[in-house]
């Protein structure tokens, strides 16, 4: 992997997510302005993720790298436009309409460059990941800022549409100076991968007989482990960056916007991410270390949560920690390799993890917005454990391997 490439991919991923919080840092005034319900925020984020899934699944007919890659930059300069879309909006369906279309761009973006990075099979490239989260981060601060300035959400999508615009000039001077050799050596490496997965399958198969006719239903088991694990693995992310603020208020105590939440679970992702690239942990040490640390974290919240004893720095800890614990969670899922698999069942088996952990998004509001109505606050950090419990059962299936 080219040093120029990993910039590339880090700063398209960073681009990509960069308005991903933009919702919970402006709809407050967005609904004052526009006179809606400030609960039809889901329906928002509803489209978020319906815009997210279909752009991952019409990704996988995009193959060659050099679309690829001049997509991924399209992608960008897409969302841009919805933010300039957003500050323009007068009426909440044509708000509805650009969200959609900003979670296509969105989803085609991350879901292409993770293809690109797929390539290179090394535990490292789990780092290149971080740029998701720091993008997201850093897209928070940004309108957060802007808007405790200006005091104007429409201002704030426009600066923050500025800023896409040019980091997608800086991805057009990258892809026109650095990355022509690349295309070559990616097919070079696929030709190496294809190679060593047909010798080891030659070899399976002279041991153990027909390994494809044992392996059609644990291919299948771990399919659906996979899925069933991003989809827990979304529904905790973005439940870790709510939850605290329905708790403060019930408590008492001062609510902080959930800006805030996601700029500490998106930290937190970020340096699980470094921390596992550092450490070369992937594949299913990987996923048990993540299991390990979310559990414990909501294991400790949930506690705490019932005995009424969480103060901010505790559920500011909390956060960051249980980002720490899901950060890996999806690269290494992404880079998860069998030799029994060839490349089309490979990418099949991975190309939709990006849509399911999205479609983790469509739950949470509603499932927040119902735990509040039942005055059942305190229980947001236990149903959290029993979904990285079944976030465990999903990674379980899918380190599934063929037994001799």
């Amino acid at each position: 992997m080219t040093v120029l490439f990993s910039i590339f991919a880090t700063l398209g991923l960073f681009t990509c997510a960069l308005p991903a919080g933009v919702f919970s840092v402006i709809w407050e005034q967005q609904s004052d302005n526009l006179t809606v319900g400030i609960p039809l925020i889901a329906i928002l984020r509803t489209l978020l993720a319906v815009g997210v899934i279909a752009a991952v699944i019409l990704s996988d007919r995009i193959r060659e790298y050099h679309w690829q890659r001049d997509t991924t930059i399209g992608a960008a300069a897409l969302e841009a436009m919805c933010l300039l879309g957003f500050s323009l909006s007068r009426v909440f369906w044509n708000l509805a309409l650009w969200t959609l279309v900003l979670g296509f761009g969105m989803g085609l973006g991350i879901s292409l460059i993770c293809r690109m990075t797929k390539e290179f099979q090394s535990p490292r490239t789990c780092a290149l990941y971080a740029g998701s989260a720091l993008g997201a981060a850093a897209g928070v601060s940004v309108l957060s800022e802007v808007l405790e300035l200006r005091g104007s959400w429409r201002t704030s999508c426009q600066v923050l549409a500025i800023v896409l615009v040019i980091l997608c000039l800086i991805l057009y001077f990258l892809r026109r100076r650095g990355l022509r050799d690349l295309k070559e050596r990616l097919r070079r490496n696929e030709r190496e991968k294809n190679l060593r997965r047909s010798s080891r399958r030659e070899s399976l198969i002279e041991r153990d007989g027909n390994v494809d006719e044992r392996f059609v239903p644990i291919y299948f088991r771990k399919l659906a482990g996979a899925y069933l694990a991003a989809l827990c693995a979304g529904l905790l992310t973005l439940g870790a960056c709510l939850w605290p603020a329905a708790y403060q208020v019930a408590e008492g105590l001062t609510a902080h916007p959930p800006a805030q939440g996601i700029l500490c679970v998106c930290l937190g992702m970020a340096a699980g991410r470094f921390v596992s690239a550092l450490l070369k942990i992937s594949g299913e040490k990987g996923w048990a270390l993540s299991c390990a640390v979310t559990g414990l974290v909501l294991a400790a919240g949930a506690l705490a949560a019932s005995r009424g004893s969480l103060t901010d720095t505790h559920i500011i800890l909390l956060q960051v920690c249980t980002g720490f614990g899901l950060g890996p969670v999806i690269p290494n899922l992404m880079m998860k390799e069998d030799e029994r698999l060839d490349s089309d069942a490979e990418g099949g088996m991975t190309s939709l993890i990006p849509a399911f952990w999205a479609g983790g998004w469509v739950f949470v509001t509603p499932a927040a917005q119902a735990l509040v109505g039942a005055s059942l606050e305190r229980s947001f950090c236990t149903w959290m454990l029993a979904l990285a419990a079944i976030m465990g059962l999903g990674l379980a299936l899918a380190a599934e391997r063929v037994k001799r």
